[in-house]
């Protein structure tokens, strides 16, 4: 005899307001591996165990991090907008980074986009977690060869997200696939000031950036600070 999955009262009303507001979207569960799970957003761990049985996942063995509680504002929010959605793209996206020649791509990368445009769609674009959404968003565009698009994504949120250091590493990853390096300069220099010129990562690239651009006095300024805020070696 065949059993129908238990559905909750939160996940039904989800599906309710799915039907109503004529929103739907395939949903295609993934199994984090250990590595996956450690880079995954911290509500996103959360986000597996709230889905309800048929979506859920569990810690994978050697991961580091534990899954925090959230806040009941957080939680609310996150049935809100349907954050397994996003979270299981995100996953689909480092698969993507780490394996780009994939047979599967094209299928996954569909997947990806559906998942992160599900979620995202349904967040108002001021919320923290938004602006963790259009990164990974901007990084399924760059999966795709569409550079211009994830430049387009990074625009739109980064006046919203000005302190949220991703968004600026999300565009050096792009400008140094086009080798566009006083670009780069340009946009780490910025979240650089906005960051309180302390985030040793930011000033790491920003470096980085100076070097490939042919600014060595600069380069090595930025490589002393990244150093003594103990990145890249903590």
């Amino acid at each position: 005899m065949r059993v129908k999955p238990r559905c909750t009262l939160p996940m039904a009303l989800l599906i309710l307001t799915s039907l109503l507001t004529g929103t739907s979207h395939a949903f295609s569960r993934v199994q984090p591996t250990a590595i996956e799970w450690d880079l995954l957003p911290d509500w996103c761990w959360s986000a597996g165990h709230t889905a309800g049985d048929d979506r859920s996942w569990k810690r994978p063995q050697g991961a580091q991090t534990s899954a925090r509680k959230l806040s009941p504002a957080e939680g609310k929010l996150l049935w809100g907008i349907g954050g397994w959605h996003y979270c299981t793209g995100h996953i689909k996206v480092m698969r993507l980074e780490s394996r780009p020649q994939r047979p599967d791509r094209d299928s996954l990368l569909k997947q990806a986009f559906g998942d992160i445009n599900y979620s995202l769609s349904k967040i108002s674009p001021e919320e923290p977690w938004a602006a963790q959404m259009a990164v990974t968003l901007a990084r399924a565009f760059r999966v795709a060869r569409e550079p211009e698009k994830a430049l387009q994504v990074l625009d739109k949120y980064r006046p919203l997200h000005p302190r949220y250091a991703q968004l600026y590493l999300a565009y050096t990853v792009v400008y140094f696939d086009q080798k566009d390096y006083p670009s780069a300069v340009e946009v780490l220099e910025e979240g650089n000031r906005n960051t309180g010129d302390r985030i040793g990562e930011l000033q790491y690239y920003l470096g980085l950036a100076h070097f490939r651009a042919g600014n060595i006095e600069q380069a090595r300024l930025y490589a002393d600070k990244a150093r003594n805020n103990r990145y890249p070696f903590k």
